[in-house]
């Protein structure tokens, strides 16, 4: 990074420096952000680095490492301006339930600060997603759904048909077992009935069993009905 980069209160942005230099760019996420701390390589150039990621959204992540990676990546050390930032590829374990996963994504740097408060990791970088696996973007969202949403309005959610336990597990990507422990304790929460058509059992919503219910009684009412007016016209 050149002298002049090192120099500026908050490289790469133009904006003065604060205890947060950073915080003018993340506000401007359209997602929340949930800090992980989790180690990362950033590949670049053909060279394998190491950084944290300090928080990730739906949208992006924010990198932290020292000025040696930043330079490797960004070696003129000018503001990223548009589009213009360097793209890099980052690989990363993410906690999704239980399970830790491997995160492999493609991102483009949006910005970059220096943290003269900071010994070792003194660079915050702002990074969007440019191209994530689909299986990745599955883990991501699962997620953020996980920490952002209740467990249980996740599962009630999911149940506007029958679902067993395993399907239930598949589609948030939590243990089955985990999935069994939410159901027992919201068995008494009015929110689901457990249907057993066979050796199954199924969960449904209860709005919608009660629904079906009414539904059944009113064709049952309505074949009377038709009975009762072909009787008596015999």
């Amino acid at each position: 990074m050149s002298n002049t980069g090192k120099r500026r209160t908050a490289a790469g942005t133009g904006k003065s420096s604060s205890s947060q230099p950073y915080d003018y760019f993340e506000e401007k996420r359209k997602y929340p952000r949930i800090v992980i701390d989790r180690p990362a390589e950033i590949r670049h150039g053909g060279k394998v680095l190491q950084g944290v990621i300090r928080d990730i959204s739906p949208d992006g992540l924010q990198i932290r490492c020292d000025r040696k990676t930043m330079q490797a990546i960004h070696p003129s050390g000018k503001s990223i301006k548009g589009e213009n930032g360097p793209l890099v590829k980052v690989v990363f374990k993410l906690l999704v339930g239980r399970q830790e996963k491997t995160i492999k994504a493609e991102a483009r740097l949006y910005y970059f600060v220096l943290l003269p408060d900071e010994k070792t990791s003194d660079v915050a970088i702002g990074a969007r997603f440019a191209s994530l696996a689909k299986e990745c973007q599955a883990d991501v969202e699962a997620f953020f759904r996980d920490a952002l949403q209740p467990i249980e309005d996740a599962i009630v959610a999911l149940l506007d048909e029958p679902r067993t336990a395993a399907e239930i597990a598949e589609h948030l990507r939590i243990s089955l077992q985990r999935t069994e422990a939410v159901l027992a304790r919201m068995k008494g929460t009015h929110l689901l009935v457990e249907l057993q058509p066979g050796n199954q059992v199924q969960y449904l919503q209860l709005t919608v069993a009660l629904g079906l219910l009414l539904k059944k009684v009113a064709d049952r009412e309505r074949r009377l009905r038709e009975l009762e007016t072909g009787a008596s016209r015999g």
